[in-house]
C-alpha cells in the first residue's frame, strides 16, 4: 500500500508515519530527506539540485509499498498513492507540538537555537493563516494550508482528514488503515468531511 501523509509543520505527520510504519511494516520516508540536505555552516537545510530531488522522489514512488510524509504536496505522489492522510490540527496545537519538541530535544536546541525556532513558529502561523499565492503553486518549498486543501480536494475520494492529534487519534487512524490494508475498511474519511474544508483557514 502507498500512503502519503501531509499537513503543515507541527501537525504530527512524522509521529504518525513512524507509528504506522512500525505497525504495518511498510518503510517510511521523510520528504525533507529527499529534498534537502543539512548544511552545518548555514545551520539549516539546503535544497538538493532539482535533478537529485526528482531522482530521490521517483526512487521512492516506484516501490510497491511506501509511507511518504511531508508538508510539500508532490502531485505525482498524490496520484500514485492509495491513501492521503491530511493532518490538520488547530494552529495552537501545531505551535504547542513544535515548542514541546524544541524543549524536550536537547540536540535540536543546540543545533538550531531559540532564534531559529521562533522563525519556525512564524512560518507555521503563516502556513495556516496566509492566503495561497497561486503564482507559487509549482514551488515545492511553498506550503500553505490553503494550497494543501485545494490540492487534496482533487483527491477527495482517497483522503482521510485528521482534525486533531493525540494518542487515541493516532491509534484510531492506524487501526483504520490496518483495516483498509486487509480490505475490511472502505470508509476513509475521519472526523471531518472533505466538503467542510472549503475556505477553511484562508
Amino acid at each position: 500500500m502507498k500512503i502519503y501523509i501531509t499537513g503543515p509543520c507541527g501537525s504530527g505527520k512524522t509521529t504518525l508515519a513512524k507509528k504506522l510504519s512500525d505497525v504495518v511494516k511498510i518503510a517510511h520516508y521523510c520528504l525533507d530527506d529527499l529534498v534537502f540536505t543539512f548544511s552545518p555552516s548555514k545551520k539549516g537545510k539546503v535544497k538538493f539540485p532539482k535533478e537529485v530531488v526528482s531522482k530521490n522522489i521517483n526512487r521512492v514512488l516506484k516501490k510497491e509499498n511506501w509511507i511518504l510524509e511531508g508538508k510539500h504536496p508532490v502531485i505525482e505522489g498524490f496520484k500514485k498513492c492509495d491513501l492521503i492522510v491530511f493532518m490538520l490540527p488547530p494552529l495552537h496545537t501545531a505551535l504547542f507540538r513544535q515548542w514541546s519538541r524544541f524543549i524536550k530535544d536537547k540536540g535540536q536546541r543546540q543545533l538550531f537555537g531559540l532564534k531559529s525556532n521562533l522563525k519556525l513558529s512564524l512560518k507555521i502561523i503563516i502556513q495556516y493563516l496566509a492566503k495561497e499565492d497561486l503564482n507559487q503553486a509549482d514551488n515545492l518549498r511553498y506550503c500553505r494550508v490553503g494550497k494543501l486543501i485545494r490540492i487534496s480536494n482533487f483527491f477527495a475520494d482517497k483522503t482521510m482528514i485528521i482534525k486533531d492529534v493525540n494518542a487515541d487519534i493516532y491509534k484510531e487512524v492506524i487501526e483504520r488503515i490496518q483495516a483498509m490494508i486487509k480490505g475490511e475498511q472502505k470508509e476513509h474519511n475521519l472526523f471531518l468531511e472533505n466538503e467542510e474544508l472549503e475556505g477553511l483557514y484562508v
